[in-house]
């Protein structure tokens, strides 16, 4: 089903609910929230993954200046 792709590919939820004419995201949120809770997971999992980066580039540099 196409919402479900869409939804796990990434699409915001407001944009999936206008193409299936949910007149609110309320709708689709009951329909999908299977969806949304592995959606909330992987978005965690990348956050995760950037604040890490994030983190160890600014050691990185800290260190450079140190020396």
């Amino acid at each position: 089903m196409a919402p479900t792709y869409m939804l796990d590919d990434g699409v915001d939820l407001r944009t999936v609910a206008g193409k299936l004419g949910h007149a609110s995201t309320n709708t689709t949120t009951t329909i999908y929230s299977h969806l949304l809770k592995s959606a909330e997971t992987k978005t965690a999992g990348i956050m995760e993954n950037r604040l890490t980066n994030l983190k160890n580039i600014t050691i990185d540099k800290n260190k450079k200046q140190a020396q």
